[in-house]
């Protein structure tokens, strides 16, 4: 059975596969309509490019430690992973819009069809929005139909779009709240982990120093024996240092075990992050792309600077299920 990331990977690769499809005729007409109009391919393509390994999730590795260490069932936990699905939402959300409008802007539709079609797809996400609270319940009801109106009143696609930039401002907005939500859960969920290892390695710190000092102390007093006694007194002295010397190994052991489990629960959370903060920098870019193509530029390069793309592209990894 393949990877829920590789099945997500495979799903986009698709997508993006379909891209090529869309152009071509219907670009051949918009030229020849007189409408306001520009080739959006890019904007999906680009769209993909930054999402295709950004999820939310873990790696492998640092679930295998989540699962070791975490209380799964926990309440705090489960409205984590919670949190994290509807990002995923979001995530899913912003690439089927992409495609969508791509669609429709290389379809056969008039220009006014264009933007109602639009318009139509573009009030059933508010109303998913609003039906499932993720709107935060800002904007209201009636400042979400008053964008919608300035939306279906649009006389082509690229005026559709510029009308419903504040919804698409909106939208980024909800995602940064929630990952400062998630951040805060999961300080909750970091802080019962933590006290979790602590329970079960409770005492091996102390022991291990109380070992450390005892195998000092024995060591001392047979170096003195060396230099000084002889047969059964040296013999015996050795037996107890050799004694105390594979205690403090077995203690090492476990002190070991617990700066490790310390360490990975560390390495899991700054792995979590730094997704969180590069879907952040994503939708931010996305949102700021969507403005420029809606305003009239052309030029893709425009949308997406390329050092921001090639910085995120490839850094996030893979997961298999959500943190």
């Amino acid at each position: 059975m393949k990877s829920r990331a590789s099945l997500s990977f495979l799903r986009i690769a698709m997508l993006t596969s379909l891209i090529p499809l869309f152009t071509s005729c219907a670009t051949m007409k918009k030229k020849f309509s007189g409408s306001e109009s520009v080739n959006m391919t890019p904007f999906a393509e680009n769209t993909l490019l930054l999402l295709s390994e950004l999820d939310y999730g873990m790696s492998p590795e640092d679930i295998a430690v989540a699962q070791k260490y975490m209380d799964l069932e926990d309440p705090n936990m489960k409205e984590l992973r919670s949190l994290v699905l509807i990002q995923r939402t979001f995530l899913k959300g912003i690439v089927e819009y992409s495609l969508k409008i791509v669609a429709l802007g290389q379809s056969n539709l008039s220009d006014r069809e264009q933007a109602k079609a639009y318009h139509d797809y573009l009030r059933g996400l508010v109303e998913w929005f609003v039906k499932t609270g993720q709107d935060r319940g800002s904007p209201t009801t009636e400042q979400y139909k008053a964008v919608l109106e300035k939306v279906v009143a649009a006389q082509d696609l690229l005026s559709g779009l510029r009308a419903a930039q504040p919804l698409i401002l909106r939208f980024n907005e909800i995602n940064l709240a929630l990952a400062q939500e998630i951040a805060k859960i999961k300080a909750k969920v970091v802080e019962k982990t933590l006290v979790r290892i602590d329970q079960e390695f409770e005492g091996t710190v102390g022991l291990a120093l109380t070992v450390h000092r005892e195998k000092e102390k024995l060591a001392k007093v047979l170096q003195k024996s060396i230099e000084n006694d002889s047969g059964a007194s040296l013999k015996e002295k050795s037996r107890r240092y050799e004694e105390a010397d594979e205690l403090s190994r077995v203690v090492a052991t476990n002190v070991t075990a617990y700066l490790s489990a310390k360490t990975l629960i560390s390495r899991v959370v700054q792995n979590h992050d730094d997704m969180i903060r590069r879907g952040g920098k994503t939708i931010y870019l996305w949102t700021n792309a969507h403005k420029k193509m809606a305003s009239g530029i052309k030029n893709p390069a425009e949308w997406f600077p390329l050092t921001d793309v090639s910085t995120l592209v490839g850094a996030a990894k893979k997961s298999v299920m959500p943190f």
